[in-house]
């Protein structure tokens, strides 16, 4: 997303010795609360938080993408999330829980 300049940037410019151009724009590179897409953007950070390797290595569910797992070696189901806007509810065993959290 990429904004106009706000007022008395030409001011800020001289005071830090930056050269003005008054066809600038200003790129935003982070998504700021009331953009349209500000919640998809911090959904997909806590995602690729929760399944990064080495981290809590949740599993995203291919059916409902709001749903992550985890398996231990042995195949059995020890920690299911479900996250809704921006709440997440966990469950399983503790140890697991209790990992993810700190992490």
């Amino acid at each position: 997303m990429y904004v106009t300049l706000p007022f008395l940037w030409e001011e800020y410019c001289k005071r830090r010795g930056l050269e003005y151009d008054t066809t600038d724009l200003i790129q935003l590179m982070k998504a700021q609360y009331g953009q349209v897409d500000a919640a998809k953007h911090w959904m997909d950070m806590f995602i690729q938080i929760l399944t990064e390797p080495g981290g809590c290595e949740l599993t995203q569910c291919k059916t409902d993408p709001c749903v992550l797992y985890k398996h231990d070696g042995n195949g059995k189901l020890t920690a299911v999330m479900v996250l809704y806007v921006d709440d997440g509810f966990c469950a399983g065993d503790p140890k697991v829980l209790k990992s993810i959290r700190n992490h």
